[in-house]
């Protein structure tokens, strides 16, 4: 009797599950299983992986072997990577004989200078600080990247095809040379190592040059190594806080690509991976893309949208239909609306083995990066016209544009972070959360002059999903950093809200709330809980406007 008072209790049922991939259709409770898959193992996954990444890891040190970047690029190496290579060699000692006996005196004998290129077969010379940054990206950034271990890329096909196109971009100088720059600059951040970043400004000095090179000849650069070479050197720049240099590279491709329609078809892939890339390096610098994504990229993938959308039908897809009152703008109301559909062919294809066919994937990556972007700038426009309309006509403009970063955020918050070693790649979230909280600073300064509550359902979702980001998947605030969840307990208090499943019926006129972890029901309670007098002592202020 003893042993069974001591027994755990479970708020929830227990569900015994035979999972079975290959006939998921007779699993009842199958939604249930996957969204608790999402929310718990997946973020312990790339927790556990990044363990093993910074325990495995070998990263460039920050001494300096020689005391200038172009002797340091000649010392010899003790560990060398080719680039077609897969593994790691280690030079032996030259002095030391067959049987690991005494070691030999051998005075005259120079040591070999490690070299994976013996040959020059590339137009760069794989020196071994070179060998420092591809070791970088093989051993440290394709694992992170594809969440496997050291050595699991090894057998994952699509991140030995990143390897292999990586391998074969060092055969064109200038793309090889961007793209040294980029990764010399990541490993610079993430490894806290100067000397990396002043080579990275020297690749990208050089990687500069070829691209004038092939400006000036005939040919110009509308082919894929140079789309290559301009996307590697844009992201260096972008990745370095250089916006205005990484934005003259983007207009550069932007042209080229017109171009290329113009005379034909454009190559789609380069394509896609300059939409990432710009839609993280706006979130970073929080300014517009170059591209055209409300005419001319639709237009680019009209034929592709219109074979994946066919499919759709046959998926069957559910998701709500109806939207809060405080979604005035016709192009927030469509935004949300797509918005909810692509979560639902997303959940659709995490929930089968087969995930997506090909064409739905392609429609549903590229039209995610065009809703994504294009709801970024849109949110920058309202927060430029707000600066220069009326009051009349300002509260809604900001309203509008709060609500588009906030979506935005919420759809970099479903991706998760990029790190290498515990620190995020691009830095994409910070800034959209403090030009959303500069913007509800403002309203709050409203309400408490006017008393007005005219846009509250709107002003409690994004304190909501600012909230949410501020508490880990077990709803435990984490770090010191806690505007919006002040706020939103205050905001709460103003709305009359008692309860989690109060305030749920309001944010599901948005955008899913439940998608993202922790879910509102491990952390709200206690905020509802806290006394709103202690809350406005401690909520801080920005005494500055955007």
């Amino acid at each position: 009797m003893a042993a069974d008072k001591n027994k755990p209790t479970f708020s929830t049922d227990l569900l015994w599950v035979n999972h079975d991939a290959q006939n998921m259709q007779t699993q009842p409770h199958r939604q249930r299983v996957f969204s608790h898959i999402q929310q718990r193992y997946r973020p312990w996954q790339r927790k556990d992986c990044a363990q093993k990444l910074r325990k495995a890891a070998r990263v460039p040190t920050s001494t300096p072997r020689r005391a200038s970047l172009d002797s340091e690029e000649e010392y010899s190496e003790s560990s060398v990577v080719s680039p077609t290579s897969s593994h790691t060699t280690y030079g032996t000692d030259l002095g030391a004989s067959p049987d690991h006996g005494t070691p030999r005196s051998v005075p005259d004998v120079k040591p070999f200078r490690g070299n994976s290129d013996p040959f020059d077969a590339y137009p760069i010379h794989i020196s071994a600080r070179v060998n420092d940054i591809l070791r970088f990206y093989r051993d440290i950034v394709l694992p992170s990247q594809y969440h496997t271990g050291p050595d699991g890329w090894l057998t994952l096909e699509a991140a030995a095809d990143d390897w292999r196109d990586v391998v074969r971009s060092l055969h064109e100088k200038g793309g090889a040379l961007g793209f040294l720059a980029r990764w010399a600059q990541v490993a610079a951040t993430t490894t806290t190592n100067p000397a990396l970043a002043l080579q990275s400004l020297k690749f990208r000095s050089q990687s500069t040059s070829e691209l004038l090179k092939k400006v000036q000849q005939e040919a110009g650069i509308a082919s894929r190594s140079s789309y290559w070479h301009i996307i590697a050197l844009y992201m260096a720049e972008a990745q370095a806080g250089n916006s205005d240099a990484a934005w003259i590279h983007a207009a550069m491709l932007s042209r080229a690509l017109k171009h290329e329609k113009e005379h034909g078809e454009v190559d789609i892939t380069p394509l896609r991976s300059f939409m990432y890339n710009e839609a993280c390096a706006c979130c970073m610098f929080l300014r517009k893309p170059v591209l055209d994504y409300d005419q001319w990229l639709p237009s680019v993938f009209e034929r592709y949208w219109t074979d994946g959308r066919a499919l759709l039908p046959a998926m069957q897809l559910s998701y709500p239909m109806t939207l809060d009152s405080s979604l005035e703008s016709e192009f927030l109301t469509d935004m949300f609306m797509q918005q909810r559909e692509s979560l639902a062919v997303w959940r659709h294809g995490s929930e089968r083995a087969e995930g997506l066919s090909p064409a739905v994937f392609t429609w549903w990556c590229s039209s995610h990066l065009v809703k994504h972007t294009r709801l970024l700038k849109y949110g920058l426009d309202c927060v430029d016209a707000a600066k220069e309309m009326g009051n009349a006509q300002t509260r809604t403009l900001e309203k509008n544009a709060y609500l588009a970063l906030t979506a935005v955020y919420w759809t970099r918050l479903i991706a998760g972070d990029e790190t290498l070693l515990g620190k995020e790649i691009f830095q994409t979230k910070k800034p959209l959360r403090q030009l959303t909280r500069q913007l509800l600073e403002k309203e709050r300064h409203r309400i408490e002059f006017t008393r007005s509550m005219q846009y509250a359902n709107a002003r409690l979702w994004a304190l909501y999903v600012g909230a949410q980001a501020e508490h880990d998947q077990s709803g435990v605030r984490k770090g010191h950093d806690s505007w919006f969840s002040l706020e939103f307990t205050l905001q709460a208090a103003r709305m009359g809200l008692p309860s989690w499943n109060a305030v749920h019926r309001i944010l599901e006129g948005f955008l899913d709330c439940d998608v993202v972890g922790p879910h509102g029901s491990h952390f709200v309670p206690a905020l509802l809980l806290q006394p709103t007098v202690t809350i406005k002592a401690e909520a801080p202020t920005l005494d500055k406007a955007p």
